[in-house]
């Protein structure tokens, strides 16, 4: 998995600052969020730079508070100074003092740190301006006090954010948790529930690598095919990977396939980004896919790209969307389907061997009824079983024939 954020122009940063400002607000508009997906979606580096901003703005949630709690001395104003600051237009509650911020940041009034003295505009008791030893501040009063533990808080509060800003782009912010690797047996699909709530159905003998942390989502098909039922969070786009492609999204149904010739991204809800690993090499044919102009595929439901080879180069076609992912149901269920669509569909979901129609009478069946997701041989019997049919089976090829 390669790391996304490392070249992120700045001008995307703050269009990505702006878009998290912007859904953040709690004023945000349906509209709002169409185009915001539109443009999550449009490049990998939009959802690089939104996944930083995010996780830049998760972790400095609580900067200040541990700042504070770590150096309660360097934030208290001294007793005399609590005492001496003026009562009008003045405040020790961390809003600015004549330009200064009592949370020891300083503020934009340059005044504030010149050598003149800082005196209440407010009148006196007798109605005369204030003099020296009437509600004012002088250098060496207060002042003098807060300098030092100032220059501490802004050392610190420094140190703080050049933590939020620089270690969420390592595995330290987080600890580098392991992923957890999930397997499914020979037999059966197997679906596992995520920390985030989404799902993944694996297809029988397939595994995936799966890390979900508070800043993000990501996930390696190591081999086979799953389904991936991934629940809405703008701020962690899901990433899955696989050797010739990374698949993004916020929220959606879609299934990845990877073969030892091809991986295959079919989307039955929502939408997705697929990009391929190496985008320089990738380049797709005039006419042969949508892309943003990076090698990215975007697809709705109903839409499937493929990558042939390891050179990447991505096939955009038309998908059925009832049959994406049917299989991690556990079953295929048929209603009048043609047989050889059947063989298709079951031909689908193996690579190894070929399930083949041995007489071409057989072209004309229908079939209606279900079949239990197995393996090629046991699924062929299942349907041989229903008809009527024979079956034969060798290492490469199962054969259906009329009668028994």
């Amino acid at each position: 998995m390669t790391d996304d954020t490392a070249d992120i122009p700045p001008s995307v940063l703050d269009e990505a600052a702006r878009w998290h400002a912007r859904l953040t607000s709690g004023a945000e508009s349906d509209d709002d969020i169409a185009r915001h997906m539109d443009w999550l979606l449009a490049d990998p580096a939009h959802l690089a730079a939104y996944e930083r901003i995010a996780a830049a703005v998760h972790a400095a949630g609580g900067a200040e508070a541990a700042v504070r709690a770590a150096y309660p001395d360097a934030f208290a104003a001294p007793r005399s100074a609590r005492q001496a600051v003026p009562q009008s237009g003045a405040s020790v509650s961390g809003v600015p003092v004549s330009g200064v911020s009592v949370s020891g940041i300083p503020g934009a009034g340059a005044e504030a740190d010149s050598d003149s003295e800082i005196r209440s505009e407010a009148p006196s008791a007798t109605g005369r301006a204030p003099g020296r030893n009437s509600g004012h501040v002088t250098r060496h009063g207060w002042r003098a006090a807060w300098r030092w533990p100032r220059v501490v808080a802004v050392a610190v509060a420094i140190a703080a954010l050049l933590f939020v800003a620089v270690m969420p782009m390592t595995g330290l912010f987080e600890g580098a948790p392991a992923p957890t690797v999930y397997t499914a047996g020979d037999d059966r699909v197997r679906t596992v529930r995520l920390a985030d709530g989404s799902e993944v159905s694996l297809f029988l003998g397939s595994a995936v690598s799966v890390a979900v942390t508070d800043r993000a989502r990501t996930a390696s098909l190591v081999r086979g095919r799953a389904v991936f039922t991934v629940t809405p969070d703008r701020d962690r786009p899901f990433h899955v990977d696989t050797d010739r492609g990374r698949v993004s999204v916020v929220g959606t149904r879609f299934e990845v396939v990877r073969g030892e010739r091809f991986d295959r991204v079919a989307v039955s809800e929502g939408r997705v980004a697929v990009a391929p690993i190496r985008p320089d090499t990738a380049q797709p044919p005039p006419g042969r896919s949508d892309t943003s102009g990076s090698g990215t595929v975007l697809l709705d439901p109903g839409f499937a790209v493929r990558y042939d080879g390891h050179g990447g180069t991505p096939l955009r076609m038309k998908a059925d969307i009832a049959a994406i992912g049917a299989w991690s149901a556990g079953v295929l269920v048929f209603e009048g389907t043609p047989l050889p669509e059947v063989v298709a569909r079951i031909n689908d979901l193996f690579s190894d061997r070929s399930l083949v129609l041995g007489d071409p009478a057989l072209t004309a069946g229908v079939f209606s009824g279900t079949l239990a997701v197995s393996t090629a041989g046991e699924m062929a019997r299942q349907l041989a079983a229903f008809l009527s049919l024979g079956v034969s089976d060798d290492v490469t090829e199962i054969v259906l024939t009329p009668g028994r």
